[in-house]
């Protein structure tokens, strides 16, 4: 994030708001897909279904404030992206990382499932990474709004919103 503390406010929330919606990309596609969901702890998916609908919101506010302030810019969206795209992987990179080493020093699971789950994550067809960055291609069409993206995941975000409601255990009380 370093890099971010010598550019200017404009291309800061360039990269914000690219990133955000990169990472409601990867949110949603969590979200999608039944085996990953399946064997979630219920916390676990329940801040996924969060975050999924959280991004929407982030990826929304961050666009609309930087048109009111600048106006639209598609070369500084498109800058943006490249290098909101390069922080988010290399964050997640990062997280995996560290969450991974524990989890084999910590014998919960092997060196080789640890490989097969990075290649789960990064690897196309089916890696999460490279399918969240497809997904995005979006964000590339001058016409791009972040509440589109609302507009159509709505019956999977409503879908998502009452199975936590129903699921947590505060609200049951």
């Amino acid at each position: 994030f370093d890099v971010l503390l010598t550019r200017d406010s404009r291309t800061q929330l360039d990269v914000g708001r690219a990133a955000e919606h990169l990472i409601y990309e990867i949110s949603m596609l969590l979200l999608k897909d039944k085996e990953l969901t399946e064997v979630m702890e219920p916390e676990v998916m329940r801040m996924f279904h969060w975050h999924a609908m959280e991004e929407i919101e982030h990826s929304s506010v961050c666009h609309d404030l930087y048109v009111y302030i600048y106006g639209e810019s598609y070369f500084g969206r498109m800058k943006g992206f490249l290098m909101g795209g390069d922080i988010v992987i290399k964050s997640i990179r990062a997280i995996y990382e560290i969450l991974m080493k524990k989890s084999i020093q910590d014998g919960v699971i092997t060196k080789s499932q640890s490989v097969s789950g990075w290649r789960s994550l990064w690897i196309p067809p089916h890696g999460i990474i490279a399918k969240s960055l497809l997904n995005s291609s979006g964000y590339a069409d001058p016409t791009f709004r972040p509440w589109h993206n609302f507009t159509r995941d709505l019956p999977l975000l409503e879908k998502t919103e009452k199975k936590m409601l129903e699921t947590n255990p505060v609200v049951k009380q």
